[in-house]
C-alpha cells in the first residue's frame, strides 16, 4: 500500500495540494527551495520539524515525474500542485 504524500481539502489552505495532516502547501514548500532552504534545513527545528526528508523527497519525485513525463497534461498537473487557485476547489 502507497502512502499518500499529498492531500487537498477545499475547505483548508483554499484547496491547495499540502503535507498531509499539516498547512504546509507545495506552494510554501517549492518557494523555501528556491530561497536556498535544503531539504534538510525546512525539516528541522527551525522550519518544519513536523515534515520527514522521506516526505519531501517524495513529493520532489513526484514533480520530477510529472516534468518528465510525455503527458501533454503534465505541466498543468505541476501547476495545479504549486499555484494557489483563485476560487476555492469544489469537492469531488
Amino acid at each position: 500500500m502507497s502512502e499518500t504524500i499529498l492531500e487537498r481539502d477545499p475547505l483548508s489552505m483554499n484547496g491547495q495540494a499540502r503535507f498531509p495532516g499539516t498547512r504546509i502547501t507545495v506552494r510554501i514548500f517549492l518557494d523555501y527551495l528556491a530561497a536556498g532552504v535544503s531539504v534538510d534545513e525546512l525539516c528541522g527545528p527551525h522550519y518544519y520539524p513536523q515534515l520527514t526528508v522521506d516526505q519531501c523527497h517524495a513529493v520532489l519525485d513526484r514533480l520530477r515525474y510529472l516534468a518528465d513525463s510525455d503527458d501533454g497534461h503534465a505541466v498543468e498537473d505541476i501547476r495545479e500542485l504549486a499555484v494557489t487557485p483563485t476560487v476555492p476547489v469544489a469537492a469531488k
